[in-house]
């Protein structure tokens, strides 16, 4: 689309005028370069809206939460893969809640039941999208935050399936184990009590 709006711009689109494989292919890496030096300067543009909305996920994904807990957990007791295979499930669910958020169908969704998740990526989506966001803009959140979940989850797998986490664990199992059963049962009886 964008190389046939620039050779239409160069007046080169023309039916009687064929074009050499050569030409086209000179013409598209400038389509392409023109392209990258605009995506620079709308990322300079908008950066401060980025980083916002990627520290906010940061701290939103990495602050100790049921789904980190599980990870941390499942590490520790189960092993390595067994907490990568949890971290992914986490990454999925979350990139799910991200696009939602982004189309718009998740405020939708959100009428249904108001979980916590959903207002969240809500939010967060409403903190980097202004009224003149762009598609870019969308994109740039959807895999930044997209790269963020798999950074954080797999790196909770993974840091506390290391053998000194582990032995960690086996010497504090029962307080570990009493928090995690707290938190869940804390969290369980939120989403209970929030709808009634």
């Amino acid at each position: 689309m964008f190389y046939l709006a620039f050779k239409a711009a160069k007046g080169a689109l023309t039916p009687d005028k064929p074009e050499s494989a050569t030409a086209m292919a000179n013409r598209t890496v400038s389509g392409l370069a023109l392209y990258r030096r605009g995506l620079l300067m709308h990322l300079r543009h908008n950066l401060s809206h980025l980083l916002l909305v990627y520290a906010a996920y940061v701290i939103a994904a990495g602050s100790p939460g049921p789904s980190t807990m599980r990870i941390m957990g499942t590490a520790m007791h189960q092993g390595r893969q067994a907490a990568l295979a949890l971290a992914a499930g986490v990454v999925t669910v979350s990139v799910f809640w991200d696009v939602m958020a982004a189309t718009g169908v998740s405020a939708l969704l959100a009428s249904y039941g108001n979980p916590k998740s959903i207002l969240a990526w809500i939010a967060l989506v409403t903190l980097g999208l202004g009224p003149d966001a762009s598609a870019t803009d969308v994109i740039l959140i959807l895999a930044g935050c997209a790269v963020l979940s798999v950074t954080i989850f797999c790196g909770y797998a993974v840091v506390f399936s290391t053998q000194p986490m582990v032995r960690m664990y086996r010497r504090a199992r029962r307080g570990i184990e009493g928090v995690l059963a707290v938190s869940f049962g804390y969290a369980g009886l939120r989403l209970l009590l929030s709808r009634n």
